[in-house]
């Protein structure tokens, strides 16, 4: 048994232990989803000079999930299939396992997460470090609890922790790929939430965050406070926002006697989000916005922009086309040996056309700019055509105990 799967399975343990009250009756259902697909794309991998390839892939998950009156237990596994016509990639198989508990109390609520997940690297680094390859894979374990408590009727408590161990395996591996050195990343934070009235809220909390690297050399940490501000204008349309600033010690390039090292660099910076969501019966739009760093497998943390735009627009009663646009730009602290992506931006315009209730078929083009980091800054873009076929029944399988 792996690692992963011993975190996983002692979490998924406590879950199931701490879900199951002797007096109250449960309801279990079943919900599976099926998706079988096939793409064209002109730059897998967002390399110079790079080679259209083609795709099939196949993907199920199955949600179990345990109900009662105060608590519910939800388990998901998943698998996801590919096969590239490109031999560097071959077939890439991404094994994920999740599960989230949440308990309503009297006072309040707590909710607990645990996955373990075994991804490739060509689905998890392009929009990251840029590095990737058929060959290497990202092992994800990860934990998190969350606790409301009310002290008042218009005040509560609210306290976060999570933490992330990530690591890489595959063949052994020389240059820019050897780079990919996986962390461990610890994170809490405490506050207290103000109902400024039913549709208002208001909070200010402190967070600190640590990146512990492989290499036992100059880890990175924050630690800091925050606003964050949400309302609802009406039940369609609601605003989320938050700031604050942060104390950081970064580990950064620096070019010493000719040669590459890494220093510390102490620093204050800014962290901030927002999120703008509007429903109508036709369709939906909503606006992201964030600012904050976040952990790359090169085991260094480092600051991230975060854009997003997405809208669905529902042309008939089985017919809906959508489109989005996401835009990530990193710090250059994060690429190491010039190697990395600086920025990445891609759009996607879906059309879904659902012929009978639990059946969807969906035809997706994407296009796709990033730009490479070296001796000389090159942009490279790219572009892919997708249909793909689902199957998920609209309603679970239900049975009561």
């Amino acid at each position: 048994m792996t690692r992963a799967t011993c975190h996983a399975a002692l979490g998924l343990g406590c879950m199931a232990t701490a879900a199951a009250p002797p007096l109250q009756a449960a309801e279990w259902s079943l919900a599976p989803t099926f998706t079988v697909g096939m793409d064209d794309d002109s730059n897998r991998l967002l390399i110079p000079d790079a080679k259209s390839d083609q795709s099939w892939w196949l993907f199920g998950n199955i949600q179990l999930q345990r109900t009662t009156e105060t608590t519910q237990l939800t388990i998901t596994p998943q698998a996801d299939w590919n096969h590239f016509t490109t031999e560097a990639l071959g077939d890439i198989v991404d094994r994920d396992l999740s599960a989230a508990f949440n308990w309503t109390q009297q006072r309040g609520s707590l909710a607990l997460t645990a996955a373990t997940l075994d991804d490739s690297t060509v689905t998890t680094e392009l929009t990251e470090t840029g590095i990737a390859s058929g060959d290497l894979h990202r092992r994800t374990d990860e934990e998190s609890v969350s606790e409301t408590y009310s002290e008042t009727e218009l005040s509560a408590l609210v306290f976060q922790a999570s933490y992330a161990d990530v690591s890489y395996y595959g063949a052994v591996v020389s240059g820019p790929l050897s780079l990919l050195q996986g962390y461990r990343y610890p994170t809490a934070s405490l506050g207290e939430r103000f109902d400024l009235s039913d549709r208002t809220t208001l909070t200010a909390s402190a967070f600190a965050d640590e990146l512990l690297a492989r290499l036992a050399i100059n880890d990175s940490h924050e630690a800091g406070g925050q606003l964050e501000f949400s309302h609802a204008f009406s039940e369609r349309t609601r605003i989320d926002v938050s700031a604050g600033g942060s104390a950081r010690t970064l580990r950064t390039e620096v070019v010493a006697d000719g040669s590459l090292a890494l220093a510390n660099e102490r620093s204050t910076g800014t962290v901030a989000s927002a999120d703008i969501t509007h429903t109508e019966e036709l369709g939906s739009v909503a606006l992201t916005y964030s600012r904050q760093l976040v952990p790359y497998g090169t085991g260094v943390l480092a600051e991230r922009q975060l854009y997003q735009f997405s809208g669905t627009y529902h042309l008939t009663q089985k017919l809906d086309v959508d489109a989005s646009v996401e835009r990530i730009e990193n710090s250059q602290s994060i690429v190491l040996l010039g190697l990395g992506r600086r920025s990445y931006t891609g759009t996607t315009l879906g059309l879904d056309w659902r012929p009978l209730e639990a059946w969807k078929v969906r035809a997706e083009a994407d296009s796709t700019q990033s730009q490479t980091v070296g001796l000389v800054s090159r942009p490279v873009s790219g572009w892919r055509m997708a249909l793909t076929l689902t199957w998920a029944p609209p309603y679970p399988y239900i049975r009561s105990f």
